[in-house]
């Protein structure tokens, strides 16, 4: 709460003493006016500040899973034009702050360099912080378009970001947050991307950010069904009807619709297409993907997964 200088919460001070003085309804009108004009203003600030996404951030620590996280996160800056910002934390409990700085500036500076010689035009920032790593990415989502991170599901000491790090983040994040597996070398590329259909609540917002991840990465859409999920509250023709309006409006989109399980991990990695990236909401599918089962069933696949906050 803003407050001027001189000024308690009751009223004037004079000489170091409050005044009790009763205010004249005119003058209580005035400041029952001003104050509903800064409660107003307040609240157009926050909007405007929840509103605002300032960049796509990715989590950097030098090793290749984050620097193909940032190739990957290219095109969603692009797409919004909105700075790439590149972010390496030092953990709070680093012995040695200066190697771990050292260690940063090389990191970013190589990530930077990949990045410029692809030759897209992307604007790029790059910040050092000092904390927690999930905490502190998942600080950063507050004013981002969207949070990428590197994950090698091999266990490899290489990345900060293996495993249950890079879940904490997506949990967390107060806006979508992409976890990015690099695929085989050698294994073919994938021209499909799926959304993960279990929930009505989430369903218009969730499909529309897939068919823009589809039209972004010129790839077919492949929405999942899932029969034992919430979305069976609603008769199957307004299901129909809800995913055809989705889908009319991005008529440059293949898509198709199918009906799997529940077990959406294993049906990724036991699909004869493969899949690059696959979105979901928050609920029981995300947590499947992102938790440790979902880890190790798409390991080999190259499968990104995408967590869309509705909300964020």
């Amino acid at each position: 709460m803003e407050r001027l200088v001189g000024e308690g919460p009751l009223g004037p001070r004079e000489g170091g003493r409050r005044q009790h003085r009763r205010p004249s309804p005119s003058n209580t009108v005035e400041r029952l006016r001003k104050c509903h004009f800064k409660y107003r203003r307040d609240v157009e600030r926050t909007m405007k500040r929840t509103e605002r996404r300032t960049s796509v951030v990715v989590g950097i620590d030098g090793s290749s899973s984050a620097a193909h996280a940032a190739a990957w996160a290219v095109d969603e800056a692009v797409s919004r034009d909105v700075p790439l910002r590149l972010v390496y934390v030092i953990q709070s409990t680093a012995a040695d702050i200066q190697q771990e700085a050292d260690r940063a500036e090389i990191a970013l500076h190589a990530a930077e360099a990949t990045i410029v010689q692809s030759g897209k035009p992307v604007k790029i920032e790059t910040s050092v912080m000092r904390g927690p790593v999930a905490a502190t990415l998942a600080d950063t989502s507050a004013e981002a378009a969207m949070v990428c991170l590197g994950s090698m599901d091999t266990g490899s000491r290489a990345t900060k970001f293996v495993g249950a790090t890079a879940a904490a983040v997506a949990r967390s994040a107060r806006c979508p947050v992409a976890i990015v597996r690099m695929p085989d070398a050698g294994s073919p590329a994938s021209d499909q991307i799926a959304v993960v259909i279990d929930d009505p609540r989430d369903l218009d917002v969730v499909v529309a950010a897939a068919l823009e991840e589809a039209r972004l990465r010129n790839a077919t859409l492949l929405a999942l069904n899932v029969t034992s999920s919430r979305i069976n509250e609603l008769a199957p023709e307004e299901v129909d009807r809800r995913l055809s309006e989705c889908l009319s409006r991005y008529p440059d989109v293949s898509s198709r619709v199918r009906m799997v399980p529940d077990d959406i991990p294993a049906f990724l990695a036991e699909h004869d297409t493969p899949v690059q990236l696959i979105l979901t909401a928050d609920g029981p599918a995300a947590t499947r993907l992102i938790g440790q089962y979902g880890r190790f069933m798409l390991r080999d696949t190259g499968c990104s997964v995408l967590l869309v906050r509705p909300d964020g």
